[in-house]
């Protein structure tokens, strides 16, 4: 999982970042409601998750990480590949989403193998009120790691962070034994 470490700075805050308990992912767990996997049910030889919050900071701010461990690298790629669709299609599915295009991203894992992925935005309007939500799901071999951020007013992260933070969830996936 990532280390606390491995997190940027939000906003203006300096409130550290502070790692829950890993467990299993929930079943009430629905991402930026674009996505159309359940966590928890998905095909994987291992499967956890774990949230960050920033300490003393009160409100429902807070980083979701889901790390899998696929069939192969054929099924991690495929799952990629399929979260990918759900946020390109996101508009036909659910009427009060708007989808930012996904931005690619890439980098090497810690066996040396490649790491592919994507990052975007979500918002989903409910009335008059509009949430945002960043999300990114890379793989590396067998390896799969969805992150998840709920921006508030004054606390974000910028895109390339954001970027950064999905490449480096799935080179600490691959620093497991």
């Amino acid at each position: 999982f990532l280390a606390t470490g491995d997190l940027p700075p939000v906003g203006s805050t300096t409130a550290p970042w502070v790692g829950t308990p890993v467990e299993a992912p929930s079943e009430d767990f629905s991402g930026s409601q674009c996505e159309s996997v359940n966590w928890s049910t998905t095909a994987a030889s291992a499967k956890s998750s774990r949230v960050y919050l920033l300490q003393d900071v009160p409100g429902i701010f807070g980083l979701n990480q889901i790390a899998l461990t696929s069939r192969d690298a054929a099924a991690a790629s495929k799952l990629v590949d399929k979260v990918r669709s759900d946020w390109t299609s996101c508009k036909e599915r659910k009427l009060t989403a708007t989808v930012d295009s996904p931005t690619k991203v890439s980098g090497v894992a810690a066996d040396g193998t490649a790491i592919t992925g994507w990052t975007t935005e979500v918002e989903q309007k409910a009335g008059s009120t509009v949430t945002r939500f960043r999300v990114g799901i890379a793989s590396s071999g067998d390896k799969v790691a969805f992150v998840f951020l709920n921006p508030q007013k004054g606390l974000d992260v910028t895109a390339v962070g954001w970027n950064t933070v999905a490449v480096r969830a799935v080179q600490r996936a691959t620093q497991q034994s």
